[in-house]
């Protein structure tokens, strides 16, 4: 069970795949903290995770917010 981050609620568990919009390709998703995003660009720790097109990762959805976090292990 994961309540959302924003309202509480239980959120449904599930998977979601990633689909590039030009088809098969790669994705880059890119993190960085509020605190981090403070700093100097070259100060920076940023994380990022390649994602291949056609990918499946465990996901939660809040129905009340709308929202979809996906799980994603950074690499």
């Amino acid at each position: 069970m994961m309540l959302c981050p924003k309202c509480g609620q239980e959120m449904e568990n599930g998977n979601a795949g990633f689909i590039s919009t030009d088809g098969i390709g790669q994705m880059i998703l890119t993190f960085t903290s509020e605190e981090e995003a403070q700093k100097n660009i070259f100060k920076r720790k940023s994380f990022s995770k390649m994602i291949l097109s056609g990918s499946q990762t465990e996901t939660y959805h809040c129905s009340a917010c709308k929202i979809i976090l996906p799980l994603l292990k950074e690499d």
